[in-house]
């Protein structure tokens, strides 16, 4: 089955991580043999779903209209990422960094949509934000350490895998 990884890139101020906090996260989907598509699909790495045919369990399984099979994905837990994903530091400022790994059977995840809960952020005076990602820029002040904090030119990126 192959993984997808959800990378984002921005710009940081003030800021010495961004970690994930959450475990639902929205995407885009299409079929994996066809061109049908679902947008604002959510899946949440804390429910089980059975896999019909199967003894395994997804995160989410979707029934796409001209598929025969019911297709399948589940986020990969912490212990299984083998440092595929990791939180983003200030050194990581306007590189890609990859977030979050999804292991899928018949969809293949076009998009993440990122919300306003699914990070946690420590500035450089060591507060901690959970800043609202659901738009490009984000900014707040760190009244503590007298510090300006952002978050600009915010994107993200999807990409299969490739063992190297």
């Amino acid at each position: 089955m192959p993984v997808f990884i959800c990378s984002l890139k921005c710009e940081l101020e003030n800021v010495s991580s961004l970690s994930v906090r959450d475990s639902v996260w929205t995407l885009d989907v299409k079929n994996g043999s066809s061109d049908e598509t679902r947008k604002g699909v959510t899946i949440d790495a804390d429910d089980e779903i059975d896999v019909e045919g199967s003894r395994a369990s997804a995160n989410l399984v979707i029934k796409f209209q001209d598929a025969i099979e019911k297709a399948h994905a589940s986020i990969l837990p912490t212990d299984d990422k083998k440092a595929l994903v990791r939180s983003m530091t200030s050194e990581d400022s306007g590189e890609w960094v990859p977030f979050l790994a999804i292991e899928a059977r018949g969809l293949e995840i076009t998009a993440v949509h990122l919300g306003g809960d699914n990070f946690t952020l420590v500035t450089s005076g060591g507060t901690t934000f959970i800043p609202d990602l659901s738009e490009p820029d984000w900014a707040e002040y760190d009244q503590d350490h007298q510090l300006p904090v952002s978050i600009t030119q915010l994107e993200t990126k999807v990409e299969v895998y490739k063992k190297k």
